[in-house]
C-alpha cells in the first residue's frame, strides 16, 4: 500500500490538532473534553511524526522515529476517545482503569512489535512521483490485527453512542447523530482502502486528514453540548450535600443507590447498604415498612428513634418508570420535619400562652369596668346623698363653719379621689374625646399627683383611625410606664410624645430617672412589663424598652393603623 505525503497538509493537520486539543482542554462546562483534548494531542504527535519522515534524509533515522513516536500518539489518541464518548454517552464501564489500561494494551504492543522485524514488519521507502512524495510500506501480520482493533474500537463507540441516544430519549439527538458518524469514520476509511488496494491506485495520505475532519466534527459535537455537563455534577452535589435521606430501590425494593445523609441516618456503610431489602434496612422505622410494602407512591410522616434522638421524619415516595411506563422501581426521600414539628408545637404553645394573657386582659377589663361602675352609681350617690345630708345638718343644727368645713373638705377629698380612682379603671374620656386627649388628661393628672414636670407632644388621632380597644391598650401601656417611673425612676422630668401617619402610631415616652444599672434592653421580667409587652402583642404593635444606668428609661411603642386585633371584640 502506498501514501502521498506533502509538507504543507501535515503542517496544517499538526496545527489544527495542537488548536483543537489547547481550546478544548480550556473547557470547564463540557462533558468529555479532556479526553477530547488527549485525542487531538495524540493525533498530534502522529502529524508531527509523519512530516519529520517526509522532511529527514536518513530514512533509517525517519523510520525509527516513526515506529517509536507515532505508535506512542497511537496509544494516547485511540484510548482517549473511547473515554470521551463513554464521558458523553455516561457510559461508567468504558471510564474504568483497567478496561482503558485494556484498550491501550494493543497499541502498546504495536510499539513493542515494531522492533521485532518480520512478525510487525512495518517497512516502507520514500519515492517521489508527480510532485508529491510517496510513503510506500508494507504490513506484516501484526498489522492487520491493529486494523481490527481500530473496527472493534469504532464499534465500542457505536454501542454506547447509539444506547445513548435512546436512554436521553433524544435530548442530544443532533451531536450524538454527530459522534456516530465520526465513529464510523474507520469503516469508510478501510472501505476505501480496500478498493485502492484493490486497483493499486496511489492514496494521499488520508488517514491523517480524515481524522482530521473527524476531529473538528466531534468537536463540534461536544461544544454543542457545553453547559450540560453542569446539570449531571450539580445533581450529585446536591443528592450528596442535602441532609434529606435519599434511597433508590429497583423492582424487588432492594436499594440500588443511595446518598451520605441516608449512610449517615441509618449507621451503616455502603455494603451494608447496597443490594439489601429496604424493609431490613428500616426495621425499627415504624409503619413506614409497611407503607412500602403496600404503596407504590406517596407521602407518609413517622416519629422514630435514630441514635437515642427522637426524630420525625415525612417520607416522599416516587415510582420510577421507563418510557413505556413500567415501572423499574422506586425513590424514596426522608425529609427531617423534626424542628418544624418542634417550632409548631413551640408557637402553638405560644398562641395559646398568647389567648390565655389576652383573656387575661380582658378579664381585668372587665373587672375595671364593673368596679368602675360600682364606684360611680353607688359610691358616687352615696357621696352625693352624704355631702347633701351634712349640708342638711349644717343648716338645721345651725352649726358653724369652723366645726363642719372640715368635715365637707374631708368628703370632697375622698370622693375627687374616688373619681380619679374611677377615671383610671374605665377612662370615658377615650370615648368621648379620643385616645390624644386621654393622653394628655393623664399626663396632667401624674404631673399634679407626683410633681413630674410633664411636657407633651402629642398628635391628635381621629377615632375612626383605630378602634376603642387599640386605643384603650395604648393608654394602659402609657398609664403602666408612668406608674413605673413615679415608682422606681427617681425622675423629674418625662416627655411624652405621638405621632401618626398612614401606616402606624408610634408612643414614646422618655425620663431622666436613674435608669437600669444593666445598661442594656430591659428584659421581660416584671408583672406591669409583661403585661405592656402583651397588650403590644394584642394590637399588632411591637414594644422596645430600653435604659441605660444614669441615663433614664425610654419606652418606645409603634402599633399599625387599620390592623384588627384580638382586643377589638372585647
Amino acid at each position: 500500500m502506498i501514501y502521498s505525503l506533502n509538507v504543507i497538509p501535515l503542517l496544517f493537520t499538526t496545527a489544527l490538532f495542537a488548536w483543537m486539543s489547547l481550546f478544548m482542554w480550556r473547557q470547564r462546562d463540557i462533558r468529555g473534553a479532556k479526553a477530547f483534548s488527549m485525542f487531538a494531542l495524540g493525533s498530534m504527535f502522529s502529524s508531527v511524526i509523519l512530516l519529520l519522515t517526509v522532511s529527514l534524509c536518513n530514512q533509517a533515522v525517519a523510520f525509527f522515529i516513526y515506529k517509536n513516536i507515532h505508535l506512542f500518539g497511537e496509544c494516547i489518541a485511540v484510548p482517549a476517545f473511547v473515554v470521551m464518548v463513554a464521558q458523553y454517552s455516561g457510559n461508567k464501564f468504558f471510564r474504568k482503569p483497567h478496561v482503558v489500561a485494556c484498550l491501550v494494551l494493543l497499541p502498546f504492543l504495536s510499539f513493542i512489535f515494531a522492533h521485532t522485524g518480520k512478525f510487525f514488519h512495518y517497512d516502507y521507502q520514500v519515492v517521489a512521483i508527480g510532485g508529491w512524495k510517496i510513503l510506500q510500506f508494507s504490513e506484516g501480520p501484526w498489522q492487520k490485527f491493529h486494523q481490527t482493533y481500530y473496527l472493534i474500537i469504532s464499534g465500542i463507540d457505536l454501542y454506547m453512542l447509539i444506547r445513548s441516544l435512546y436512554e436521553s430519549k433524544r435530548q442530544r439527538f443532533v451531536s450524538s447523530l454527530l459522534l456516530i458518524f465520526v465513529s464510523i469514520l474507520p469503516f469508510i476509511e478501510a472501505f476505501v482502502a480496500s478498493i485502492a488496494g484493490l486497483g493499486n491506485i496511489p492514496l494521499v495520505n488520508y488517514n491523517l486528514y480524515v481524522w482530521a475532519f473527524g476531529g473538528l466534527v466531534a468537536m463540534a459535537a461536544l461544544y454543542m453540548t457545553r453547559g450540560q455537563e453542569l446539570i449531571p455534577i450539580a445533581r450529585d452535589v446536591v443528592v450528596e450535600n442535602t441532609n434529606d435521606m435519599m434511597l433508590i430501590l429497583n423492582s424487588q425494593n432492594k436499594v440500588v443507590d443511595f446518598n451520605k445523609a441516608a449512610a449517615g441516618a441509618l449507621g451503616l456503610n455502603g455494603k451494608e447498604i447496597m443490594g439489601h431489602p429496604v424493609v431490613e434496612l428500616l426495621s425499627g422505622w415504624g409503619d413506614v415498612t409497611i407503607f412500602i410494602e403496600e404503596k407504590t407512591a406517596g407521602t407518609i410522616k413517622q416519629k422514630i428513634n435514630v441514635a437515642n434522638h427522637a426524630m420525625t421524619y415525612r417520607l416522599s415516595m416516587t415510582s420510577i418508570k421507563d418510557g413505556s411506563g413500567e415501572n423499574l422501581g422506586r425513590l424514596l426521600v426522608f425529609h427531617d420535619v423534626t424542628e418544624i414539628e418542634e417550632r409548631e408545637e413551640i408557637e402553638n404553645r405560644n398562641r395559646q400562652l398568647l389567648a390565655l394573657s389576652q383573656g387575661v386582659i380582658a378579664a381585668q377589663e372587665e373587672e375595671r369596668d364593673r368596679l368602675g361602675r360600682e364606684l360611680h352609681d353607688d359610691f358616687g350617690h352615696k357621696f352625693l346623698s352624704l355631702s347633701m345630708k351634712i349640708g342638711a345638718l349644717k343648716i338645721k343644727c345651725n352649726l358653724p363653719e369652723k366645726d363642719i368645713g372640715s368635715i365637707e373638705d374631708l368628703v370632697q377629698d375622698t370622693a375627687d379621689e374616688l373619681m380619679r380612682i374611677y377615671k383610671g379603671l374605665k377612662p370615658t374620656i377615650i370615648s368621648r374625646l379620643g385616645l390624644s386627649a386621654a393622653l394628655e388628661s393623664l399626663a396632667r393628672e401624674v404631673s399634679l399627683q407626683s410633681g413630674l414636670v410633664m411636657t407633651t407632644s402629642i398628635d391628635q388621632v381621629d377615632k375612626n383611625d383605630i378602634s376603642f380597644a387599640t386605643a384603650l391598650s395604648i393608654f394602659r401601656i402609657a398609664q403602666e410606664s408612668l406608674t413605673n417611673i413615679i415608682k422606681h425612676a427617681e425622675a423629674k422630668n418625662v416627655r411624652i410624645e405621638m405621632r401618626i401617619d398612614e401606616n402606624a402610631i408610634t408612643l414614646r415616652i422618655e425620663d431622666d430617672g436613674k435608669g437600669i444599672e444593666s445598661g442594656s434592653t430591659v428584659r421581660n421580667s416584671g408583672i406591669g412589663l409583661i403585661g405592656m409587652r402583651e397588650r403590644a402583642v394584642a394590637i399588632d404593635g411591637s414594644i422596645d424598652i430600653r435604659s441605660s444606668n444614669g441615663a433614664g428609661t425610654t419606652v418606645f411603642l409603634s402599633v399599625p393603623l387599620n390592623q384588627e386585633s384580638s382586643e377589638t371584640k372585647l
